[in-house]
């Protein structure tokens, strides 16, 4: 099957869209035209029809003098226009006649005109007709004109020449539409196909991996904008993606390897008889296989509490009766680090997992703990607004770089690059957080100013 470019398929649509309007606009303005124009020239034979009768009228003089060589001038400049008169008295006796006056100029007229007529309308089927109408002086006739000319219309030079020119004109009008049609449709395709190609090959390029490039060029059509813009939000998300695959590796092989290290020299050292196998060596491999198996746990969980799977078995809680139960677990911690404590309530009550809705206030109660220095402070705030329950943790501490924010929820990313399971654990508490809250229809994110965090939670009422 033969593909073609969408300039290729634009630029001939503009042409095609373009030669079809003009063709219907060629055979409306012929149509309407000849209608027109016919009738005009119906209309226009008769008016001057009346004209040449008062103008014969007034060559007329009382006791049945008419006055014959003005007529005859009249009669001889209407054969220029294709008329021909014959004048009777009121006795039917000639007064003057145009094909006595000169029969050979009047036949070649009439022959002419047939002629010319039907060359353009040979459809026509027209013939030289003539008209009788009564002349009248004082209310008295006084004799009658006989008009010959070509009916049912006919066209003068000046008037053939007319129609010409229009239709040349018109044809003029064909080419130029048709060329501006093709050169608009050449460059509304340019201005569609040269931003799909860039997205084109940028989606090539992020196909092979290559997520840090970036669509620069704008474009002032819409969709295309917001297409060029979904692929640049894409190749981020993939290079964040990507960045957190690295150094999830990393942080897991790091957390896996230091207590197996740590384990293998110890053994060896025992098996080589360097150390003697003491109640003491013996707990702290015991901590260490500990840390392994907490770490795997966490994986695990992790895994349990991804939002698309999680089961929830809800009930109606009292999030502030909640809240209060579970500081207490910690007030003690609070109060070793001296961290001031405020919980600003309302009685609500929310639809939810009360053990999936206590994970997630314990993993915030116990961030807050970690993380807000001594002499701190940390407060809590429980409010419904416009139908949504709204829960804010915040706590004093240092400030999070900007860079780091975007993942705080992601999985082993922790803020503290030094690894150490005292400054942060696996970095799996505020994924766990996260899982819960989207499998329960709400929202979270974390607000950072200077000198304190902020997680804001949204439930549904």
């Amino acid at each position: 099957m033969i593909k073609l470019s969408l300039k290729t398929i634009l630029t001939f649509s503009f042409a095609i869209a373009g030669m079809i309007a003009i063709f219907i606009l060629i055979f409306l303005t012929n149509f309407y035209l000849k209608k027109y124009f016919r009738e005009y020239s119906i209309l226009k034979q008769e008016d001057r029809n009346q004209k040449i009768v008062s103008l014969i009228t007034s060559q007329y003089q009382k006791d049945t003098l008419w006055n014959i060589s003005t007529i005859q001038d009249i009669g001889i400049s209407l054969l220029e226009e294709g008329l021909i008169i014959k004048v009777t008295d009121n006795t039917g006796k000639i007064v003057w006649d145009a094909m006595k006056y000169n029969s050979g100029i009047c036949e070649k007229m009439i022959e002419n005109i047939k002629t010319r007529m039907d060359s353009k309308y040979p459809s026509l089927q027209g013939n030289f007709l003539n008209k009788e109408y009564f002349l009248n002086f004082d209310k008295k006739a006084i004799g009658n004109l006989q008009i010959g000319y070509y009916a049912p219309f006919f066209y003068t030079e000046s008037e053939f020449f007319f129609i010409d020119a229009l239709n040349n004109l018109i044809v003029v009008i064909t080419v130029t539409t048709l060329v501006i049609s093709v050169l608009i449709g050449y460059f509304m395709s340019r201005s569609l196909s040269i931003p799909i190609g860039n997205v084109i090959t940028t989606t090539g390029k992020i196909s092979n991996g290559l997520y840090s490039i970036r669509i620069e060029k704008k474009t002032i059509i819409k969709e295309v904008q917001e297409l060029i813009n979904s692929i640049n939000n894409l190749a981020l998300n993939l290079d964040s993606q990507e960045t957190l695959r690295k150094q999830l590796s990393s942080n897991v092989s790091h957390e896996l390897k230091t207590p197996l290290t740590t384990l293998q020299s110890h053994i060896e050292a025992l098996i080589d008889g360097v150390w003697e196998p003491t109640l003491e060596r013996l707990n702290s491999f015991h901590e260490e296989i500990l840390r392994i198996n907490n770490l795997v746990k966490d994986i695990t969980n992790l895994s349990n509490y991804e939002h698309e799977k999680l089961k929830l078995n809800k009930s109606e809680i009292k999030l502030n009766k909640l809240i209060n139960n579970l500081l207490l677990i910690y007030e003690a911690q609070f109060k070793s680090k001296n961290i001031a404590i405020s919980f600003t309530q309302h009685e609500l009550t929310a639809s939810a997992d009360k053990d999936k809705i206590s994970q997630v206030i314990i993993n915030l109660l116990a961030n807050a703990v970690k993380f807000t220095p001594n002499n701190g402070y940390f407060n809590i705030s429980l409010s419904k607004r416009k139908g949504l329950i709204k829960l804010i943790f915040t706590n004093s501490c240092e400030k999070i770089p900007e860079e780091d924010m975007p993942f705080l929820f992601e999985r082993f990313y922790r803020v503290d690059k030094s690894r150490t399971r005292a400054s942060g654990g696996a970095g799996i508490g505020l994924s766990i957080v996260k899982e819960i809250i989207l499998a329960h229809n709400g929202n979270i994110e974390a607000i950072n100013n200077d000198n304190q965090i902020s997680f804001i939670i949204t439930l549904p009422f």
